[in-house]
């Protein structure tokens, strides 16, 4: 198997996509939460029947959403967590669980489970 290369995921991860981090802090006693958004690029599947086999029941439905992402944006200073939003088509998506797919020791690219808000 050839290695796989960034600019080969590029091509396959090439939905135009917003990802909103969320930063909390404490501002008279409140916790706030302040969002940062960037542009990444990924793709988007919905959840089958057959997906629902590997996820403890009742955490996702048929419908929700699968994605699929690099392992990191802008030269590393960005990387998808549970908790994100992903901003797919004007719906926003929750970052429910994260998996890393590593080929010869390093991640190659990140799958993400993400419900409807």
């Amino acid at each position: 198997m050839e290695a796989i290369t960034r600019a080969t995921l590029n091509k396959i991860l090439s939905k135009s996509l917003t990802l909103k981090k969320p930063t909390r802090s404490i501002v008279d006693k409140e916790v706030v939460t302040t969002w940062t958004s960037s542009i990444i690029t990924g793709e988007i599947q919905q959840i089958t029947s057959s997906d629902l086999l590997f996820l403890p029941a009742g955490t996702l439905e048929v419908g929700d959403i699968r994605g699929f992402f690099l392992p990191d944006y802008y030269a590393g200073t960005i990387k998808i967590e549970e908790g994100d939003i992903i901003v797919w088509d004007s719906e926003e998506l929750e970052i429910y669980r994260v998996l890393d797919h590593i080929y010869k020791g390093r991640v190659i690219y990140k799958e993400a489970f993400l419900k409807r808000l």
